[in-house]
């Protein structure tokens, strides 16, 4: 397992990194599904305009109206595709990464932003997940909220996949840490 998190997370010297959990793909599916239906939207929209108000063809002509629906559509197509594309860049550098001393939740917020928490062990209060609906519970992702001792009293994380076995791993992860510590 690679021991760097991320690459704007360091390690300090004895801390390995334990788990690396991203948001479960279906949040991501969600997401592009609503692109994909905005990519069509064009050829939707553009026949209906025509039906509607077919003067707009009889005022440009039939060749400019055309190149101009087409250049309009073209141009819409580019950017749902970067769009799609930021959105994907999003889903994939959202991590949660859990060490032996601590939890790193990077938050990519967009191209050029993003939200670290750390929060040390024995900062930890509680750990709660939150699975609501059909299709997140048939999927197992949900929601962890870990409530903290610190000046950010929750931390919230979305969309993550297998939420059950990430809270077993992380308070398994914890117990052992209190056990050596008390040797």
């Amino acid at each position: 397992m690679d021991n760097q998190p991320h690459p704007h997370a360091t390690l300090d010297k004895d801390e390995k990194v334990m788990i690396k959990q991203r948001k479960h793909w279906f949040v991501f599916v969600l997401d592009a599904l609503g692109f994909f239906i905005a990519a069509f939207l064009p050829f939707i929209v553009f026949p209906l305009i025509d039906w509607i108000f077919p003067q707009v063809y009889d005022f440009f002509g039939q060749g400019p109206a055309f190149a101009l629906f087409l250049f309009v559509g073209l141009v819409w197509l580019v950017l749902v595709w970067i769009m799609f594309f930021i959105a994907f860049t999003n889903y994939y550098l959202d991590i949660l990464v859990v060490t032996n001393k601590r939890l790193i939740d990077i938050d990519q917020l967009g191209l050029f932003s993003r939200d670290i928490a750390t929060i040390p062990f024995e900062n930890i209060q509680d750990i709660k997940i939150q699975t609501i609906g059909i299709i997140p519970t048939l999927l197992k992702y949900g929601n962890i909220y870990i409530q903290t001792a610190g000046k950010n009293e929750e931390v919230i994380i979305r969309g993550i996949a297998h939420p059950e076995r990430v809270k077993a791993q992380i308070l398994k992860i914890y117990q052992n840490i209190g056990i050596s510590e008390e040797d």
